[in-house]
């Protein structure tokens, strides 16, 4: 009995070792049967035989950038040759003088030509021009009856009832009349009676000495057959009528009003 007791635990122990082995890469112990190893994943096969390494494939280097491209060198175009001018005629000798001569003419009659427009526009602008007038004075009346500013190259020849101002050649003129005012006369009836005389127009009113003038306007030819542009201002003050006429030459009036006119208006004062 207990050699058959032995006998089957040495069987049941040959059994258990045959159940249990031990895997030969990690030492992990599995089952008999079992197909791949729980630990380590290698397969049962490799229990009688040594294990081999898994082989591992390396990743195939990335293939080169290709070469840039090479343009292609267009071949130069050949320049157009110019085409050879056919040689010029010869000319005479007795025409190329003539026409020497005739271009000679023609350069002659042009500077004549400029000299000509220089000089007559120089003398246009001397004869549009107005006077020169470098410097003013006052002119004070004698009586104390007013006062202006005159240029200092105008004349001033004084009178009982006014002053007569002009220039060097007396074709501009401004002349200060004042007398004593009449019973019933007004600036109005006596602008009217100037303008009647005359051959003036009535004109808008002016303004200046604080006082309002009576205006009148026209063009008249004098003796030397000169056109002239003539104002007349008419007022009254203190008991006497002031009359102010100015006139000059139609082409130089609107210098001569600029340079002269207005600035003695506009100085222009009562005493």
């Amino acid at each position: 009995m207990w050699a058959e007791h032995s006998q089957m635990q040495r069987a049941q122990a040959e059994e258990q070792a045959m159940e249990t082995v031990t895997c030969l890469r990690c030492g992990a112990i599995y089952e008999a049967g079992a197909v791949v190893c729980f630990k380590c994943g290698a397969p049962i096969g490799e229990i009688s035989t040594p294990t081999q390494p898994i082989a591992r494939r390396k990743a195939l280097p990335p293939p080169p950038d290709p070469p840039p491209a090479i343009e292609e060198k267009r071949p130069a175009r050949a320049k157009k040759q110019p085409r050879p001018r056919a040689p010029k005629p010869a000319i005479a000798p007795q025409e190329a003088r003539a026409r020497r001569r005739r271009l000679l003419r023609g350069a002659l009659f042009a500077a004549l030509a400029l000299v000509i427009l220089g000089v007559g526009g120089w003398g246009l602008r001397a004869l549009l021009a107005g006077p020169p007038v470098p410097r003013q004075v006052v002119y004070q009346d004698p009586a104390h009856r007013f006062r202006l500013i005159r240029p200092g190259l105008w004349s001033a020849t004084p009178a009982s009832d006014g002053v007569l101002l002009a220039d060097s050649s007396g074709a501009s003129s401004l002349r200060v009349t004042a007398r004593a005012l009449q019973r019933d006369e007004s600036a109005r009836t006596a602008a009217d009676a100037l303008a009647a005389a005359r051959g003036l127009e009535p004109a808008t009113s002016a303004t200046f000495a604080n006082a309002t003038w009576e205006q009148r306007v026209g063009q008249l030819t004098g003796r030397d057959g000169a056109v002239r542009q003539v104002t007349v201002e008419v007022t009254t003050h203190g008991g006497y009528m002031y009359i102010i006429e100015l006139e000059s030459p139609l082409a130089t009036y609107a210098s001569v009003d600029t340079l002269v006119f207005q600035p003695a208006l506009a100085s222009f004062q009562f005493t």
